[in-house]
Parts: C-alpha cells; structure tokens; sequence
C-alpha cells in the first residue's frame, strides 16, 4: 500500500485541529508548575498546524507545503530537545522533576 492510496477527509482533520489548539492552550494554563506537561502542551501546539498543512498538501498536491512541513517539524524536534535537555539538567541538580520543590 503505498501514500497515494491513502485519503484523508480534509473536514475531519479541520475539525480536530481547534480541539487539539484549545486542549494544548488548556493544558499550559493549568499545568504551570508541571515542567513535563508545559512542553507536551508547547508540542501539541507545533503539531496541530503540521496536520493540518499536511492534508492541505495533499489536497493541493503540492511539493513546496512539504518542505515547509519538514521545517515545522525540525523546529519542533529542536524545541523538544531543548525541553528534554532542561529536564535532564533539572532531575541532576535537584533529583527530582517536579517543579514544586524548587
């Protein structure tokens, strides 16, 4: 089975796409002392729009949206390795990740 033969409902993913924006804005507002959730949320937030850029593409069967998709996702793996690399320098100094004990 090869990519072409897959299709995605452009309407389904249009229709995610707010839930995910909402939940991920929800999930920062609640979650200020939780290091862990505060960068899932930030990621949930890069990835909505990719999902919606990718049907988009594959709609308007373009080349130039997949590109830009690739830089979305290099921005968001840096922006997960700063956030990993954070959390890891955080459980050395205080052995524990919880942000409340600082």
């Amino acid at each position: 089975m090869t990519l072409r033969n897959i299709e995605i409902d452009p309407i389904s993913v249009s229709d995610i796409n707010p839930v995910l924006i909402l939940g991920s804005i929800t999930m920062i507002i609640f979650s200020q002392r939780n290091y862990l959730i505060f960068f899932l949320a930030i990621e949930i937030l890069l990835l909505a729009p990719i999902l919606q850029l990718c049907t988009l593409s594959q709609e308007l069967e373009t080349y130039t949206l997949i590109t830009f998709i690739l830089l979305l996702f290099t921005i968001a793996a840096i922006e997960m390795a700063i956030g990993l690399s954070g959390t890891i320098n955080l459980y050395k100094v205080n052995a524990t990740i919880n942000l409340e004990n600082m």
